[in-house]
């Protein structure tokens, strides 16, 4: 993740992230969002072998707190409420037999 000052054209490097097979950055939608107001990046990874996301500060790049975890993937952030701190995402259990997408509010 680089964020580029558009009065300069710097370029500054805040987030990296690799993966050994594929990077998904969300289905029929981006599973990562940009929070202007508070400085903060919502970002999605498969760290834990479960595609989840996770708060971090856009300036320092350090991570602030995971906001969702379980055995299932994040599809993609459908909503966010930035004054109330709450984010709602479309999941996919993939635990189970039959899949199937729930939503889930963090």
């Amino acid at each position: 993740l680089q964020v580029a000052n558009p009065e300069t054209g710097d370029l500054r490097s805040v987030l990296n992230e690799t993966e050994e097979t594929f990077f998904e950055s969300g289905i029929n939608a981006l599973s990562w969002r940009l929070l202007k107001d508070t400085d903060e990046v919502i970002w999605f990874s498969y760290r834990d072998n479960w595609g989840h996301l996770y708060m971090y500060d856009i300036e320092t790049g350090s991570l602030k707190n995971r906001i969702t975890e379980g055995e299932w993937n994040v599809r993609q952030i459908v909503h966010l409420d930035e004054e109330g701190g709450k984010y709602t995402s479309s999941v996919r259990c993939v635990k189970r037999v039959i899949h199937t997408t729930s939503i889930c509010i963090a």
